[in-house]
């Protein structure tokens, strides 16, 4: 397809008028190539679903071209968390939450580190361009600061804990000290559903070792993104399954509990 810039005197730069037109440029400096809006959204979708890599994606393109002689053709970012309490959205704008004795306005904030995920040393770090600030899942206080549904407030009391599944590798001191069965308000909680994550990750992970940063953070951001939209349309289904878990076993916790505080002296339950 040949395009002709437009050449009025108010016209805007080529590049801008190819975006305009639905056209990403390669180049913003004399573009001689450009692609669809329609064709970048396609790779995302087979990028996320499939993991396919930009140069299979390019091979396809050739394929669906010219299925006879492909040879010859040349060639927001974090999703709102549903069951994450937010007044006036989720949560009647009446409630109190600078109680801190209500588990149930408790927010829990997860961290972890994919080991696999590993990036090629670059020679040329600062000759990059980045598309988006590639903070979409790597800074907490930042995101906050920049949306209206969430803050910190200075009084907010913050507790630090290890997840059960990680816990039992640190010092035997660490259990008593940091598990959430022992910090109030916590139990026990479904803090392990990061590492759910890092399986389907890895699948894109070694597509992204020889990227530029910008590229690697990016596509990194889209597949989290895809996680999290599926995490949140199955959200329904996905906490009943968990609430009738939770009333099968509630009665067994409490028969442990009464077994355990029966054997107890009246004198340590008081201090308990």
């Amino acid at each position: 397809m040949l395009l002709q810039a437009c050449q009025c005197v108010n016209a805007e730069s080529y590049h801008k008028q190819l975006f305009c037109s639905k056209l990403y440029p390669s180049t913003f400096e004399k573009p001689s190539t450009a692609f669809t809006f329609l064709v970048l959204d396609d790779f995302l979708r087979d990028n996320v679903e499939c993991g396919t890599s930009g140069m299979n994606y390019y091979s396809k393109l050739h394929w669906v071209t010219s299925s006879v002689f492909p040879h010859l053709v040349a060639g927001d970012l974090a999703l709102f968390c549903t069951a994450c309490p937010q007044p006036g959205i989720n949560l009647s704008p009446k409630a109190n939450l600078d109680d801190f004795n209500n588990w149930r306005y408790t927010r829990m904030v997860v961290m972890d580190g994919n080991f696999k995920a590993e990036h090629m040393h670059e020679q040329q770090p600062d000759n990059q361009v980045w598309l988006m600030d590639g903070h979409g899942f790597m800074n907490l206080q930042r995101w906050v600061d920049n949306t209206k549904f969430l803050e910190i407030a200075p009084s907010l009391k913050i507790m630090v804990g290890i997840r059960m599944w990680h816990v039992h590798g640190h010092k035997k001191e660490c259990y008593a000290r940091y598990s959430p069965l022992f910090l109030k308000g916590s139990g026990w909680v479904d803090s392990e559903i990061i590492e759910t994550l890092w399986s389907t990750l890895n699948v894109v992970s070694t597509l992204t070792r020889g990227m530029t940063l910008p590229h690697c953070q990016e596509l990194l951001d889209f597949q989290m993104n895809d996680s999290n939209f599926m995490k949140m349309i199955c959200m329904i289904s996905s906490l009943l399954w968990k609430l009738k878990v939770a009333w099968a076993v509630v009665s067994l916790a409490r028969e442990a509990f009464e077994r355990l505080n029966d054997a107890v002296p009246s004198s340590q339950q008081e201090n308990w």
